[in-house]
């Protein structure tokens, strides 16, 4: 019996499709698309182009379809800490790279305000100035979450887009630094404390 899936490879500087075969007990895969170059230099800023990043993965999807056209599953990994906003109106502003600097102040003054041990206690995670927290916090200050109704992680977003469905995996949420690992839910004290909009 054959089983075959498609996983959607993002890394920070290039991406892959990938058809992944299980025949009996041999596991084999090929790769059937290639892409990079989505980062967008804007206004002093870093962002994912996140529409170039969704066209490429329906090429690659396309091409398994046309190679393999009864795959069973489709799975996508990402890097961590990066994340989208649906706003109310649906649009989608481009994400934030988290190789962008924008989030140092708020970073410095929120170490100093709560100290690492306390979100390290919180969160179990290394507190950097990358972490989903901080670039939450620093576009909340700059307004920019202020028409966001949904959050939701690179791969989760890329989901969205190509599904409609509103979800956040628990591997990828645990990159953010407001999930609770002993309950598995988001931090509410955290975000509440961030005056981080809870909803």
């Amino acid at each position: 019996m054959k089983t075959t899936v498609v996983a959607i490879d993002l890394g920070g500087s290039s991406g892959r499709v990938v058809l992944g075969e299980l025949v009996d007990e041999a596991i084999t895969f090929r790769e059937i698309h290639r892409f990079k170059d989505y980062v967008i230099h804007k206004n002093d800023h870093i962002y994912w182009d996140i529409d170039k990043l969704f066209k490429e993965i329906l090429i690659g999807l396309q091409l398994a379809h046309t190679s393999v056209p009864d795959f069973q599953s489709i799975g996508i990994d990402s890097w961590g800490v990066d994340f989208g906003v649906v706003c109310k109106e649906g649009s989608i502003p481009l994400p934030y790279s988290y190789r962008d600097n924008y989030t140092e102040q708020t970073y410095c003054r929120i170490q100093t305000q709560l100290g690492k041990e306390y979100l390290f206690e919180r969160t179990g995670l290394q507190t950097l100035a990358i972490n989903s927290l901080f670039q939450l916090s620093a576009q909340n200050e700059q307004g920019l979450l202020d028409q966001a109704e949904y959050f939701l992680m690179i791969p989760d977003l890329l989901n969205y887009l190509l599904t409609g469905i509103i979800r956040t995996e628990l591997s990828i949420a645990s990159t953010t630094q407001i999930l609770n690992p002993y309950k598995n839910q988001w931090d509410q004290e955290l975000i509440e404390k961030m005056n981080l909009p809870i909803s």
